[in-house]
């Protein structure tokens, strides 16, 4: 069932100083979308207590299964694996997504997930960062709840229309495989492993230079951008 759920992205107003979020995420990852939803909240909030900030948010794309077959794969597989080497992870996602209204249901079948990231970085080029939160919101949310499937090229099309408003052809010419836009997302993905040293996602970049690896609460970002705040680090 679709709900009204905050998209994330800039919070623009003029005359504030910014913090920039760069989030490395892989769709596939039930952590990232449970970080998304905390980000969401917690930035809207501080840059409402705080006049003097205002956050810049991007998404980048890495792969956390990059050998999983382009189509086909049985979902459940994948996450029943998962629980099978961490005792009760399905149950603890399930009760972390509860509190932050995310309904997991994992259904259904998917494939690689470099399509649905090339998706991710068109919406950014083409119609900018609050576009490009509502695609991420709606490809999470087709993924784990409503068991749509991340290789389905009409539906990332019409994730592109619906949430960037960009033309269904166009988002299907950029996920091509031989595509130049295509190879420089992977070259992304490739420099957040080999340059940033991401390691696991979700992984937030704060100003360029703040790593944060793993899922992490709140407190622990409020903290952060605290710190930066009053270092005049805001720019």
């Amino acid at each position: 069932m679709r709900r009204d759920k905050p998209a994330g992205g800039a919070l623009a107003t003029s005359g504030r100083g910014v913090i920039r979020l760069e989030i490395y995420v892989d769709l596939l990852c039930p952590w990232c979308f449970i970080e998304k939803h905390s980000l969401d909240a917690l930035t809207q909030r501080y840059a409402e207590s705080h006049p003097d900030v205002r956050f810049e948010v991007t998404w980048k794309p890495y792969y956390i299964a990059p050998t999983m077959g382009k189509h086909n794969v049985d979902k459940r597989s994948i996450y029943d694996r998962l629980d099978a080497l961490n005792a009760h992870f399905l149950s603890r996602i399930q009760v972390a997504g509860a509190k932050h209204d995310i309904a997991f249901s994992i259904r259904g079948l998917t494939g690689s997930t470099r399509p649905a990231h090339r998706l991710i970085a068109l919406a950014l080029a083409r119609a900018g960062p609050e576009a490009q939160a509502r695609v991420v919101e709606m490809l999470f949310q087709g993924h784990f709840e409503d068991g749509r499937d991340l290789s389905d090229e009409a539906w990332l099309a019409a994730v592109g229309a619906a949430a960037a408003g960009m033309d269904e052809d166009v988002v299907r010419k950029g996920l091509a495989d031989d595509d130049e836009a295509a190879r420089r997302v992977d070259a992304v993905a490739e420099a957040a492993r080999d340059v940033i040293g991401v390691e696991a996602v979700p992984c937030v970049m704060v100003q360029g230079r703040y790593k944060v690896g793993g899922y992490q609460e709140g407190h622990v970002f409020e903290s952060l951008f605290d710190k930066i705040r009053l270092a005049g680090e805001v720019f």
